[in-house]
């Protein structure tokens, strides 16, 4: 009866009040009460937005990495997320934001691997359920079509209208083809788009790029995003497990290593940084190879991007980047230039980054590496350290050939990726041009206890500089017990000169992935003697030249622990001659 009164309430301005009196007894007159109770609005499911539609097809004109990627965003309260490919069981999927791939509330990125996919047809179905146990779903109709290895070289140039996924793969970040060229809607961690085919080995690209702006919270300048940066990366083969986070994040996958190399503008300072922003060339583990605070960035202003890999015989990929103004003729010479092992990525597509940052990618090119480029500065043949006796640090490199050399400079830190700081009175005169070997070394009399790491700085005599990788040194408190060598080491082989057999030897102070090569006077490969994991201790391997010509050949151990796969590697080589 309530609602009786409350509706003449709420139209007493058109009722007379000598009416109202005679209805209210009428309305009390029995002994129940009816409350009152106001309608509610009825719960809803959650809604999920596909931001590359219902049909989705992978693979036509080839194959970026290992995943097929289906992003999009669920509205509403959310309790839980899932998915299943084709029938098969229930599989959890996380919402955002997660720090790292799913930058804003409620975003998801399903990795599909290609080797779970069907040819042709699959069939995912994504189901979101609210707090109130309202289900939202829908279907994905995906289209595999691998098979086919994307063309070197390859170009695309986005207009306005056209597909985006028709002529790439995005794999993290909500992108969308303007007048310009593809632009990132919002800003956050590593938007990509990938570009090639992970059989690409040798390369060269070149991407217009427009950068509007970066997000300039606290987010972007955390340790985990480590700033703004807007480049290309090189020989990617997708998303891993490495390195590990905790809480584990799975699906999709936030790891990023291994990589071939990054080039790229790099946003440092905010927050209490006040390092500048510069261009970096960054390789396997994000260990800085090169950079760069010649010029910044400006924003608004069209750039061209250009990097490039070229595998040298024997060592590795040797990594290029520059950069000019899209008005401006192309430099002739390379900004930065780092030099990767044979143990990173040898193949992988590339991607467009923009990490943190409102960019525009304009057309982008790649092509086969050229072969007329000018070798490195530096062909390094060794880079080692070991303590000595009386509790210093001995740090020594050798080089094959220098060109252009104006001398090093020795950086040391208690953390594999840095910072460095440059140890004083360690700079050592180069020799300019040459193609003889020659011996280098510097002791560090203000050793740190504990572990620490070493690199080298190589300085042209136009100034531009070149780091060579870290090596890790253990300044031991106390004598190990288990009899097992401290430094890892390569020594000259037994007999020299040789014919056809002889002994290599070399320590390894724990247990360890190693790769044992022999290399001809050109770099060529010519022989592989270990390539695996090896246990600690002392060991050796008899090499057997029978094949081989008269002459001068190289030896090279790479070596990295096994329980520390962040840890420096160790490289050397040594000389030998074989005599028929």
């Amino acid at each position: 009866m309530i609602r009786i009164v409350d509706s003449l309430k709420r139209s007493s301005r058109a009722v007379s009040w000598w009416l109202l009196r005679a209805i209210l007894p009428l309305c009390f007159s029995g002994t129940a009460i009816t409350q009152y109770v106001a309608p509610t609005s009825a719960a809803t499911a959650p809604v999920i937005e596909l931001w590359h539609g219902t049909d989705q097809s992978f693979g036509s004109v080839g194959v970026p990495q290992r995943d097929a990627n289906i992003l999009g965003h669920v509205s509403g309260s959310l309790s839980s997320l899932s998915y299943t490919l084709n029938g098969g069981p229930t599989r959890s999927l996380s919402a955002g934001p997660d720090g790292r791939r799913l930058s804003h509330e409620g975003d998801f990125n399903i990795d599909l691997s290609f080797a779970e996919l069907s040819p042709g047809l699959n069939t995912v179905q994504i189901t979101a359920t609210s707090s109130s146990s309202e289900v939202g779903q829908t279907t994905v109709q995906v289209r595999d079509h691998s098979g086919a290895a994307w063309p070197l070289p390859y170009g695309v140039a986005w207009s306005s209208g056209s597909s985006l996924v028709d002529s790439a793969q995005v794999v993290d970040g909500k992108w969308e083809v303007t007048s310009g060229g593809v632009t990132i809607l919002e800003a956050g961690y590593d938007r990509l788009i990938a570009i090639g085919d992970t059989s690409w080995s040798d390369y060269e690209v070149t991407a217009e790029v427009t950068v509007h702006g970066i997000d300039s919270t606290s987010e972007a300048f955390h340790w985990t995003s480590g700033g703004p940066g807007v480049g290309i990366i090189m020989r990617w083969e997708g998303h891993t497990d490495e390195p590990a986070f905790d809480p584990p994040i799975e699906q999709p996958r936030s790891g990023y290593l291994p990589l071939g190399a990054i080039g790229w503008y790099h946003w440092r300072t905010g927050y209490g940084d006040t390092d500048p922003n510069r261009w970096e060339l960054l390789g396997d583990d994000l260990v800085l190879k090169a950079h760069s605070s010649a010029t910044q960035l400006e924003y608004g202003v069209p750039y061209l991007f250009k990097m490039q890999v070229k595998t040298e015989p024997g060592v590795g990929g040797l990594y290029r980047f520059k950069v000019w103004e899209a008005s401006a003729a192309e430099p002739d010479s390379w900004l930065l230039t780092g030099q990767e092992s044979l143990s990173n990525p040898q193949q992988g597509s590339l991607l467009l980054v923009a990490h943190h940052a409102y960019a525009t990618f304009g057309g982008v090119t790649a092509t086969p590496a050229p072969d007329d480029e000018p070798p490195l500065p530096i062909a390094l043949g060794s880079f080692a350290a070991s303590v000595t006796g009386d509790g210093e640090v001995e740090v020594r490199w050798t080089t094959i050939s220098e060109i252009g050399n104006y001398g090093f400079e020795v950086e040391r830190s208690t953390q594999r990726t840095g910072p460095y700081e440059t140890l004083a009175g360690s700079f050592t005169p180069g020799h300019g041009t040459t193609l003889e070997l020659h011996h280098y070394s510097f002791t560090d009399t203000s050793a740190l206890d504990g572990v620490v790491y070493y690199r080298l700085k190589q300085i042209d005599l136009d100034n531009t500089t070149h780091f060579f990788d870290g090596v890790r040194v253990e300044l031991a408190t106390e004598v190990r017990s288990d009899n097992l060598p401290l430094q890892f080491a390569l020594h000259q082989n037994y007999p020299n000169p040789f014919n056809p057999t002889t002994r290599i030897a070399y320590t390894l102070p724990e247990r360890s992935r190693v790769l044992l090569t022999v290399h001809n006077t050109l770099g060529q490969e010519v022989a592989v003697l270990v390539d695996g994991t090896v246990e600690g201790g002392e060991q050796s391997i008899a090499f057997n030249g029978r094949s081989l010509s008269s002459g001068v050949y190289f030896y090279r151990l790479r070596a990295r622990p096994s329980a520390d796969p962040m840890a420096g590697e160790f490289v050397s080589i040594r000389r030998m001659m074989l005599l028929r």
